[in-house]
């Protein structure tokens, strides 16, 4: 997590999942009678970094006292589950679980997985880290938690998300500490008019042909190889150009479809938006959308569709570790099986002092190297 808080851009999305020890909570809460206490939550020893902090630390007193015991001749003192502490409270201490509603009208309710991505070294596409987080937040609450581990040296960061309220930092503390600049996902402003084109047959095929005019751009850098000259050559010019047409294409179909319109809410987000959806034509490093992380959660949909949704908490949090080893092993090239084996036989107090050295780019440079030391090596 440190190592993708110290990113130069984070990208980030959520979207709704369903753990049925949740909302068979929510469904005993709602059912329940006024003479009755409800019963505490299921997260509840990991609602907030605090509690799980304490929640950890019960536990270790408990391993203490029956080593305590053991040490004084009980033989029943055995060990049990209270000492180890759970993955909800182990990721919660970092994380956080339940964030706070920002209208301050209590605790979120709503189970959401977020994923967010970003390279650690800017430069190289194999350092991407991906990390999956289900909790009772959004994207923008895991965009915060992990900003609060950034380094104050790297002041400069770069979020980009769909803009909506609750994917936006708001902290006061972060935003004066951090130089943050939130950009936009031009496949979220094109979505609309893709959907409700049947209402303004005319303004939305317009529309959406623009905007095929800059996935066209795209994928012909694709084709022939991006560095920062041709990159921004073309987003510069052509690209430039039809965001220019797009933004006086969406001045005029606000003269015919008022804010409380779908289409009418469209255009005002493009105008609203305009110099966070074009902030990618004038640096090469950024993407113009952020359907990367959309197909990353596509998965969350699949599950869903197919009732194939975790029962327990715990079990969600194992998904979000093996998707995030997964993810993250794929995009540095590394054979996912062997780094497994290596990284579960390895010293635990080695991996917790220093888990830099465990990611999976670290470790393939640092596998990859005693390699070449071992070939370089004279025969005896």
């Amino acid at each position: 997590m440190r190592e993708l808080s110290y990113a130069e851009i984070l990208a980030g999305d959520d979207t709704s999942c369903r753990v049925l020890e949740v909302t068979t909570h929510r469904a005993q809460v709602a059912l329940g009678t006024a003479e009755i206490e409800p019963k505490a939550p299921p997260w509840a020893d990991y609602a907030t970094p605090e509690a799980a902090e304490k929640s950890i630390q019960r536990c270790e007193e408990a391993r203490r006292a029956r080593i305590h015991k053991r040490e004084n001749g009980d033989r029943g003192a055995r060990p049990t589950r209270s000492e180890v502490p759970t993955l909800g409270m182990r990721i919660a201490r970092e994380l956080g679980f339940e964030f706070k509603r920002r209208s301050g009208d209590g605790p979120k309710q709503a189970m959401h997985t977020t994923v967010i991505s970003g390279r650690s070294v800017s430069e190289d596409p194999t350092s991407l880290i991906v990390l999956y987080r289900s909790h009772l937040g959004s994207c923008g609450d895991l965009f915060e938690r992990l900003i609060r581990r950034r380094d104050p040296e790297l002041p400069s960061l770069i979020l980009q998300g769909d803009l909506s309220t609750t994917n936006l930092v708001t902290d006061p503390e972060l935003k004066k500490r951090f130089d943050i600049r939130q950009i936009a996902c031009a496949s979220h402003a094109r979505r609309p008019f893709a959907l409700y084109e049947d209402e303004d047959p005319v303004h939305c095929e317009h529309m959406l042909h623009l905007f095929l005019g800059l996935a066209i751009h795209e994928e012909r850098l694709d084709a022939i190889g991006r560095n920062q000259e041709n990159v921004l050559a073309v987003r510069g010019g052509e690209s430039r150009e039809l965001w220019d047409e797009i933004l006086e294409l969406a001045k005029s179909m606000t003269e015919c479809w008022s804010k409380a319109t779908t289409l009418g809410t469209a255009a005002r987000y493009i105008i609203n938006h305009f110099d966070a959806l074009t902030a990618y034509l004038d640096d090469a490093r950024l993407e113009p959308t952020n359907n990367l992380r959309e197909r990353m959660l596509r998965m969350e949909k699949l599950i869903e569709g197919s009732s194939m949704f975790r029962k327990s908490l715990e079990g969600r949090f194992v998904l979000d570790i093996v998707r995030t080893i997964l993810q993250t092993a794929v995009a540095a090239g590394v054979p996912v099986h062997e780094y497994l084996v290596s990284v579960l036989r390895a010293n635990e107090e080695e991996v917790t002092s220093n888990p830099s050295r465990f990611v999976p780019r670290a470790w393939l440079t640092e596998i990859m190297a005693s390699q070449i030391v071992e070939n370089s090596a004279p025969s005896s």
